[in-house]
């Protein structure tokens, strides 16, 4: 079980370092680039203007962010058979009788 649990929590470690962690610089940059393309410092801009980038900002960066509740529950499940794992050998050896 210990095993288990060391794969999991290493799993989804990596599973946040390699694809969720690299998802967020890529993002922001391409939806930045994309919107001041939109909407050049020139020109002054209503407030519903401003309103529909912020929103397709938004939009844009939660469609293409990648999740993190997969990777959390395989690093939380993970935890939690390391915790039983290390209090049964604890006490296993609390039960053992000494010589």
């Amino acid at each position: 079980m210990r095993i288990i649990g060391y794969i999991f929590l290493i799993f989804g470690f990596l599973w946040f370092a390699v694809w969720c962690a690299g998802s967020v610089s890529g993002v922001t940059r391409s939806v930045g680039i994309e919107n001041f393309k939109k909407y050049p410092e020139a020109r002054k801009y209503s407030g519903r203007e401003v309103c529909n980038a912020m929103r397709s900002v938004l939009d844009e960066t939660s469609e293409n962010a990648h999740g993190v509740m997969m990777p959390a529950s395989l690093m939380l499940f993970g935890g939690i058979l390391l915790d039983i794992s290390g209090r049964r050998n604890k006490k296993r050896l609390d039960d053992k009788p000494s010589a």
